[in-house]
């Protein structure tokens, strides 16, 4: 998250001279940066560098916010666990609750050895003018702190591992930390942008958030929207289409959009979808899929010769629709049936779509809502239903519900599911926000390795259906 403090630190007018690392590799699994420069200010040829002051881990609390999310949550219980691998008995976490009153800057709060885990009421990790990128850290010293901070809390929790890495045994069998000249700084390139699709329904629009940089998903925050006629927005995605990126919308009574993502200019629209489009997905060979819920049908559309040519399938209670390269078929749910469609153009330009009664499977529970793909791996699709959250494998035709993550994800009345290539999982289910049907919020699980730091993503003006992860490839 980059990030703007408000108040002064009082170290950095009292240092003689800041020094800055800067690893610029991924951390490896150990948490030891790969690959790391040193920059610093020019010293004069008579200076001496101030010297690195020694401080005994074992003298600091570590503390984090009361408000800290489950990632900086499990980064923080993760970095005490380590310290009390080293040497039993340490104090372990505590949040930054104080009595009403009781000021965190002054007195024996202000006095007390804490190593203070991102944003916290104290003000050594409130920092004026400090702006760091999603991927970047801090560490450094500040009077009787010892602060981590990060462009996000993933970054926050990289500053949590390259902290480890910072320990020193001296003679006596004490651990001590050692940050060069008092400010490290960092970054791990492994950290990449969290681009997500919000259907918002209340204003009418699909935005496009960075959540590595904002968890609050209100408009204003938005890097870019697109803007509907009216406002039930059911479905949208990204895909490729003629060489540009494009924005997929099924919205309306009975209608559907191919906006050119970049420029917001239209390549193809429809209100010739059956009734309450729920889901729109576009093949290769030129063809637009919206699938429609009360109309229970799948209906196909010639891209390039606009609504002249279209043919329709019976599908009850039809949902999700994802076109599926490997096997060169467009699956289609709808209560508890998977189908799977082979949709090409006929000679006369109409689209013709035939049935694969061999891939077809019966869900284990009913209300099919969302099908998405399980980035990562290609056997694997994501299927949501009124009551569960599976991984369809392929190969073996079976459901599965004890994936990674299951016990967050595995929810009933998700609306939409996805994963990002690092495996992170992003959701939403109804809060009621405008509609039975909406939220003003969503839930993103970010993955590290087989564990999943929880993240709520709150809006102030939204009502959203379906969130989407922002990746235009099929799987």
């Amino acid at each position: 998250m980059k990030r703007s403090f408000v108040a002064l630190i009082a170290f950095l007018s009292a240092m003689l001279m800041i020094f800055t690392s800067c690893g610029t590799g991924d951390l490896t699994g150990d948490g030891k940066s790969t690959d790391s420069d040193s920059e610093s200010l020019p010293a004069d040829e008579n200076t001496t560098a101030p010297e690195t002051p020694k401080v005994y881990v074992s003298d600091y609390a570590v503390v984090r916010s009361m408000k800290a999310s489950g990632i900086v949550k499990q980064a923080t219980a993760e970095l005490c666990n380590s310290l009390n691998a080293s040497y039993g008995g340490y104090a372990g976490v505590t949040d930054d609750w104080l009595e009403g009153g009781v000021d965190p800057d002054k007195g024996e709060i202000h006095e007390k050895r804490e190593i203070l885990i991102g944003e916290t009421n104290r003000g050594e990790s409130r920092v004026s003018g400090l702006s760091l990128e999603p991927s970047e850290y801090v560490i450094f010293n500040a009077e009787a702190k010892i602060v981590l901070l990060g462009g996000s809390d993933k970054a926050i929790a990289a500053a949590c591992k390259v902290f480890l890495t910072l320990l020193k045994q001296d003679g006596e069998g004490k651990f001590t930390v050692e940050i060069p000249g008092g400010y490290l700084k960092g970054k791990d390139d492994s950290i990449k942008p969290y681009l997500i699709l919000a259907a918002d329904q209340k204003l009418s629009q699909v935005a496009v958030y960075d959540v590595s940089v904002f968890t609050d998903i209100s408009s204003a925050n938005a890097l870019k929207i697109f803007i509907f006629s009216e406002y039930n927005i059911a479905d949208t995605r990204l895909r490729e289409y003629e060489g540009k990126t494009v924005l997929l919308a099924a919205y309306g009574f009975s209608s559907a959009r191919i906006i050119d993502y970049e420029t917001g200019n239209d390549i193809f629209s429809t209100n010739q979808t059956a009734q309450n489009p729920h889901a729109a997905e576009i093949m290769p060979c030129g063809v637009l899929a919206v699938a429609a819920s009360t109309g229970a049908q799948v209906r196909f559309f010639n891209i390039k010769s606009g609504n002249s040519e279209m043919t329709a399938i019976d599908f009850p209670d039809s949902h999700g629709l994802l076109y599926d390269p490997q096997n060169d078929v467009l699956w289609a749910i709808g209560k508890n049936q998977l189908k799977a469609y082979k949709v090409s153009l006929g000679n006369d330009g109409a689209p013709v779509a035939t049935e694969v009664p061999e891939l077809a499977a019966t869900i284990p529970t009913s209300g099919a809502h969302d099908l998405q793909p399980v980035y990562g791996d290609t056997d694997r699709l994501w299927i949501s239903t009124s009551s569960a959250v599976y991984q369809y494998s392929k190969s073996q035709k079976k459901f599965f519900t004890d994936y990674a993550g299951n016990s967050d994800i595995n929810k009933k009345s998700i609306k939409a599911v996805g994963n990002f290539d690092d495996g992170s999982v992003l959701t939403i289910s109804p809060d009621k926000a405008f509609r039975d049907w909406t939220s003003a919020s969503a839930s993103l699980y970010v993955r590290f390795g087989d564990t999943f730091g929880a993240v709520k993503l709150k809006s102030t003006d939204g009502g959203f259906y379906k969130v989407r992860v922002a990746n235009k490839n099929y799987q």
